[in-house]
């Protein structure tokens, strides 16, 4: 029998992108195997302090809890943390036929050992999606301060950015055996700095569900009306977690420019936030907070509403693996600006379906830098038709490259590929 183990986590990731493609995965894996399990490690004590097994739909389904409370917000590689996996390893066994073809699908760099330990055990294959990387959060992408931090870690702060390098750099070389990367960057990112072997990898990008719907200008009316915003108010939006890598405060100081020429604007910051984080952008935003909206997390049913009824979607992020929320805007026909890095710059053509920005590696941006940025955000308030080519250009590409059937089509591809004839 064939069996895929799909190796989740409890954490906020789950409601930003990886909980997503796990449900997109199965979708596609479906017909692929005799049993799908999905097995979510780290489920809170406050949520269940037993594992539990469920069915649902033909999929089963493994909670394991940790043993221990704490505000958990990421994995780590403490003592307690290694402690849990080797738990969750054996517990995970007796739910494991050693006899059939079995595959762990892995979507964290931080369970490295857990997929030792697997190998060690199984004749088995471990697969890694490499969603992110670490250090690129806390160094907000800045490769040269990695390299120096890998050399000479000056404080314990960057003796543990050390020390997870070396725990995914172990997982990718010696616990995976094939390696998924959702971008052409990422693919040369494991190559050059993880020195992965290039045959491991397959480079499949994200896919989303096409949810567009196409809506009428009364339909517009209605839904700025339902969120009290003025027909005539130029509507920026942005999307995502508010910390340094997503930029906000740059956007902020932007914005403000952009008010000297469209006094009437709004912007909504979408997405949720530590409260020292929330603390300094809702200070930056002061005293702006009629024309600047924090929502925190908002569903998809509402965020599609705020897709629909504003003017440009911006993405600034000085670093993302694959640029998710940026096409999930071009899906919904909205005009976008992102910042010319990483995986944004691989789904967008400067001028063609979008627009580019250039913003640098650190919390605080050159004046220089926020003026242009301003700049490119009245450009488009001014310039009705080209929002419009924008919009246009960005759903066609959204259809011709990254709707679901294709990411489906791929990892269909991909695993057939790993199968035993």
């Amino acid at each position: 029998m064939r069996s895929l183990y799909i190796i989740n986590s409890q954490s906020r990731s789950l409601y930003y992108g990886i909980g997503t493609y796990i449900k997109q995965l199965v979708a596609a894996l479906k017909s692929s195997f005799s049993q799908i399990t999905i097995v979510t490690l780290y489920v809170g004590v406050d949520i269940q302090n037993e594992t539990s097994v469920s069915m649902k739909n033909d999929i089963r389904y493994i909670n394991i809890p940790k043993s221990y409370l704490d505000s958990y917000g990421r994995l780590s590689h403490s003592t307690n943390d290694r402690r849990y996996l080797h738990s969750a390893y054996y517990t995970l066994m007796t739910y494991v036929n050693e006899d059939d073809e079995n595959f762990f699908h892995f979507n964290y760099m931080e369970l490295g050992e857990l997929a030792l330990w697997l190998k060690e055990k199984l004749s088995c294959k471990i697969i890694l999606t490499v969603h992110y990387m670490h250090w690129s959060f806390e160094l907000l992408g800045d490769v040269q301060k990695l390299h120096a931090v890998l050399d000479a870690p000056s404080n314990p702060h960057e003796e543990d950015n050390k020390l997870f390098f070396g725990c995914e750099k172990r997982f990718l070389q010696e616990g995976a055996d094939h390696i998924i990367a959702i971008a052409r960057h990422s693919y040369q990112t494991l190559c050059s700095l993880y020195q992965v072997d290039p045959s491991k990898i397959t480079v499949i990008p994200n896919g989303i569900t096409d949810e567009y719907t196409e809506q009428s200008t009364e339909d517009k009316r209605m839904l700025r009306k339902k969120y009290l915003i003025d027909e005539s108010d130029p509507l920026l939006i942005f999307v995502g977690r508010l910390n340094p890598v997503k930029v906000v405060g740059p956007l902020i100081d932007a914005f403000k420019f952009v008010l000297a020429k469209h006094e009437t604007a709004r912007l909504i910051i979408a997405g949720e936030g530590g409260e020292e984080d929330l603390k300094y952008y809702l200070g930056k935003a002061s005293p702006l907070w009629s024309r600047i909206f924090f929502t925190g997390y908002v569903p998809k049913d509402q965020l599609y509403e705020l897709y629909a009824i504003a003017d440009i979607g911006i993405t600034p992020s000085v670093h993302e693996e694959f640029g998710y929320v940026a096409t999930e805007m071009m899906m919904c026909k909205l005009p976008v600006i992102v910042n010319e890095t990483t995986g944004l710059k691989e789904i967008i053509a400067d001028g063609v379906n979008g627009t580019f920005i250039h913003l640098t590696n650190s919390k605080e941006q050159p004046e220089t830098s926020i003026q242009q940025f301003s700049e490119k955000i009245i450009c488009l308030l001014n310039d009705k038709a080209l929002c419009t080519h924008y919009a246009d250009k960005a759903r066609d590409t959204f259809i011709k490259t990254y709707e679901i059937s294709f990411f489906e089509q791929n990892m269909i591809a991909f695993y057939n590929s790993l199968f035993v004839n």
